[in-house]
């Protein structure tokens, strides 16, 4: 059986949200190099997960056309610049991936070994239940990514992504709520999930201590250009937490969600040699552009992985017997 291989060709960094990487794989015969290439980017696009924020509550904003006094921002703004916001987990699949070498017939113990990714990672792809973050600022200044609170396992990928801009009385309260999911998720005032009102109750004393262990390591924590408020010592008011409740009356405002941290994928398939000295004398050139939440190397080897254990459940099958067979056609 031809051994295949897969080589970096390029890779490299546009930005803090613009990862690309460019791969070699092969080699394959004419039918399957376009099988593979095309099973891949449909799985790096659509069967990734990521988490991201769905919805926005804001004091005193009822709806998407409220004005906020002293924001120059309008609130639908707000919420495109929230929806841009690229997050990650901290103990993220990009540290636990690794490449697998070596002849597969030994490797199905290796750590490395798709079976163990597949195992480590795809079967735990809604551990994440939904968490919530605050923003509570002061102007006058620019709000970006950096003055967010999250939780202790969640970090932003760009700091400086911006969010609003703030006059001299203006305040900007808000929280927010942070979901894992897969691929895009559009949103029209009814989540898809299963949505348990009391979530904020199991979650948000986990929440609140991971917020305050971040603010115990920072308790100097401003912004530049701000002034956070002094909040005072109450029983609402956790240690080290800045967070004030809402006074004003405010309604939750729904951002679609993109999960997805392949931005693009484009393949070319190129042949090398000739067809008649060598059958298998395809290979599959593959782009991968990422949002800065995974490497597209990472990414390249999760998608292997997904494709590795469907087709390992598709061997393991057994024909249905003709019985079984003839009660599904009469349904």
């Amino acid at each position: 059986m031809n051994e295949f291989f897969l080589s970096c060709k390029e890779s490299r960094i546009d930005s803090p949200r613009n990862f690309y990487g460019c791969y070699y794989l092969g080699p394959f015969n004419a039918g399957y190099s376009l099988t593979v290439a095309n099973a891949l980017r449909r799985t790096l696009l659509s069967e990734l997960p990521g988490i991201s924020i769905t919805s926005v509550e804001i004091e005193g904003v009822t709806h998407e056309y409220c004005t906020i006094p002293g924001v120059r921002d309008s609130v639908i703004d707000i919420l495109l610049n929230f929806k841009e916001i690229v997050l990650v987990k901290k103990s993220s699949i990009n540290d636990s991936i690794k490449p697998f070498v070596g002849n597969a017939k030994n490797n199905n113990n290796r750590k490395g070994h798709p079976n163990n990714w597949s195992s480590n990672i795809f079967e735990n792809t809604s551990s994440i239940k939904p968490f919530l973050g605050y923003l509570q600022v002061r102007g006058p200044g620019v709000v970006r990514a950096i003055d967010l609170k999250l939780p202790s396992f969640i970090k932003c990928v760009d700091p400086d992504q911006y969010i609003a801009t703030l006059s001299e009385d203006g305040v900007l309260n808000l929280k927010f709520e942070i979901c894992e999911g897969k691929n895009y998720q559009i949103q029209n005032g009814q989540v898809n999930r299963t949505e348990n009102p009391s979530f904020l109750k199991s979650n948000n004393d986990l929440n609140r201590m991971s917020i305050e262990k971040e603010n115990q390591k920072f308790p100097s924590f401003k912004s530049k250009g701000f002034s956070i408020p002094s909040v005072p010592s109450t029983p609402a008011i956790q240690k080290g937490f800045w967070i004030q409740p809402m006074k004003k009356n405010s309604e939750r405002l729904y951002t679609d969600a993109v999960f997805m941290p392949v931005q693009k994928v484009n393949y070319i398939i190129e042949s090398y040699g000739s067809q008649d000295l060598n059958a298998n004398n395809k290979i599959v050139i593959l782009e991968i552009w990422t949002n800065g939440s995974i490497h597209p190397r990472n990414a390249l080897y999760l998608a292997l992985s997904n494709l590795f254990t469907l087709f390992s459940q598709l061997e393991k099958m057994k024909l249905l017997n003709l019985t079984f067979a003839k009660i599904l056609e009469y349904r």
